[in-house]
């Protein structure tokens, strides 16, 4: 991956002395999408501004990538775009089944690597409800007992015209089956950095026991709006 050069914190802390918290948020700015089919090339803008790049035009994003005004474009294509017109290099699509569990656990495993546990830390850009796109930007996650990492929040933004902002939303919501968030539909889809994909097997077997959803109890998640 290319230097990344937008801001960014990072905390490591202890809770009573024995859990330990880690959560991470790059520094993407928001930017709502433009026109209707306009989520995918307002998620480019948004990485875009965050590798301090000048910022195209979310229709000249589209015509770049392939896609159109009138269907938006294609995740083969989102992640040329990416590729080709942001400072990352080597993105890759992901496709998971929802309700196989390994597919399931592999895909959160992938947002945890990229975006909290990885170096250099990576935004990643996931389908939620209506196929439609976001940039996942960050998240927190605390070590819960037996070497496991709960998957606390996520910050989302969300370029919906509508209803669009930036979230942070509890991973009970986040990893809802048939929700509004990631596990909205039965194809789970994203767009991550090719060292986190091409780990595969042994990145799974790596973090596979450290991922596990919060419940929504006894723990209230560090998070700082941007």
């Amino acid at each position: 991956l290319a230097v990344l050069v937008g801001s960014a914190f990072t905390c490591d802390f202890q809770i009573g002395g024995a859990e330990t918290s880690a959560s991470y948020y790059l520094g993407v700015p928001y930017y709502p999408q433009s026109c209707a089919f306009c989520c995918a090339a307002a998620s480019m803008q948004m990485l875009q501004g965050y590798c301090q790049w000048g910022l195209m035009a979310q229709v000249q994003i589209l015509q770049a990538i392939g896609g159109s005004l009138g269907g938006g474009a294609w995740w083969p294509e989102i992640a040329d775009g990416v590729n080709r017109l942001t400072c990352y290099e080597q993105a890759t699509v992901r496709y998971h089944a929802r309700d196989l569990q390994p597919d399931f656990d592999l895909a959160v495993t992938e947002q945890i690597a990229a975006v909290v546990r990885g170096e250099p830390h990576f935004p990643v850009l996931a389908q939620v409800r209506f196929n439609h796109v976001g940039v996942l930007v960050g998240g927190a996650a605390h070590e819960c007992g037996c070497a496991q990492y709960c998957w606390d929040s996520v910050a989302f933004w969300d370029p919906d015209l509508t209803y669009g902002q930036q979230y942070d939303i509890p991973a009970t919501l986040w990893l809802q089956k048939g929700g509004n968030y990631f596990a909205s539909s039965d194809v789970l889809i994203q767009i991550i950095p090719a060292a986190v994909a091409n780990a595969g097997p042994q990145l799974l077997d790596e973090f596979r026991s450290k991922v596990r959803i919060w419940d929504g109890e006894g723990f209230e998640p560090p998070f700082e709006m941007l």
